[in-house]
């Protein structure tokens, strides 16, 4: 070792770092000076080391204070005392580079342990959700890269909006149904329709009621036939034949009319029973019917007041 002389040894030694106890380490901390005994902001102690305060217990290295890192921090295990982890600057990156390793939130299970809450699985690439979900109201779901579809509620409100595409409803289960409900007036709620997949039909189960001049539109070409309703009702038909058939035997179809006296009444009978056409109006009127022997067999003609049928 070299030689101290003159001032040397009092420069020296106020450069040396030395503990405030001016003393071995022990399991106590003692902060550390320089030799003009000013303080620095570092305690050691053989069990750990303090910077701003001394070690708690239990703490290899315990800070108090603010700490910058410029760099990367490898830890194998943090736990954080506090409530808070605050960005100041660009980007907040949370990476976990192991394979098919996951990134787990978890937080008290309500019963003195813990569990998660949300999980980013690595190995299936999917991001699992164990708990409930909350939004407040007016918050949206927003899925697409041009917000295609938004699912919100107003507060008053339920809104599911798609703005690109279709909207398609698909149920894949099979021989499973899509049942459509809504509240029964009762305080329960009660089905309206039905898209029932294992008989492939549409069951309503409650009255479907079209606005004035609405049509109900049958047929591919949205035309075929037609019913509505404006100041008349009506039933249209586009295309093809207009067939009105029964298929319950012996069973008739009954065609009714007001009866003048605020009811109705029975105008012609097709009796399926008697294979019989029946009409049972006190009146019948036939202005149209040719004056003159129309040479077609079974046609009516009127022949001077005379109900008569040709011949051929």
């Amino acid at each position: 070792m070299a030689t101290l002389t003159n001032t040397q040894i009092s420069v020296t030694y106020v450069g040396l770092l030395k503990t405030s106890a001016n003393t071995v380490l022990t399991s106590t901390a003692q902060q550390i000076t320089d030799g003009s005994g000013n303080n620095s902001i570092m305690f050691l102690s053989t069990a750990g080391v303090g910077i701003g305060a001394a070690a708690a217990s239990g703490k290899e290295l315990d800070v108090t204070g603010n700490v910058l890192v410029t760099g990367d921090l490898i830890v194998d295990n943090i736990t954080i005392d506090g409530s808070t982890i605050t960005n100041a600057s660009g980007n907040l990156t949370i990476v976990n580079t192991v394979d098919d390793g996951d990134v787990i939130l978890q937080s008290d299970d309500g019963s003195g342990g813990t569990t998660a809450y949300l999980t980013l699985d690595g190995s299936t690439t999917t991001i699992v959700a164990s708990k409930n979900i909350t939004l407040a109201d007016d918050l949206e779901v927003i899925f697409g890269t041009g917000n295609d579809l938004k699912i919100f509620h107003s507060g008053g409100q339920t809104e599911l909006e798609n703005y690109t595409g279709n909207l398609v409803l698909q149920q894949h289960a099979d021989d499973a149904d899509i049942s459509f409900q809504c509240d029964n007036g009762s305080g329960g709620v009660t089905e309206y329709f039905r898209c029932n997949g294992d008989n492939s039909d549409i069951i309503v189960s409650k009255p479907i009621e079209l606005e004035d001049g609405v049509e109900l539109r049958i047929g591919s070409s949205g035309a075929d036939l037609r019913f509505f309703h404006s100041t008349n009702s009506f039933m249209q038909n586009f295309v093809g034949d207009l067939q009105i058939e029964q298929h319950t035997d012996d069973k008739d179809i009954f065609f009714r009319c007001d009866d003048g006296s605020g009811s109705v009444t029975t105008y012609i009978l097709l009796d399926g029973s008697e294979v019989a056409t029946k009409i049972e109006t006190v009146k019948i009127f036939m202005s149209n019917l040719p004056t003159s022997n129309p040479s077609v067999a079974g046609q009516l003609y009127n022949d001077s007041g005379t109900l008569k049928i040709s011949a051929g």
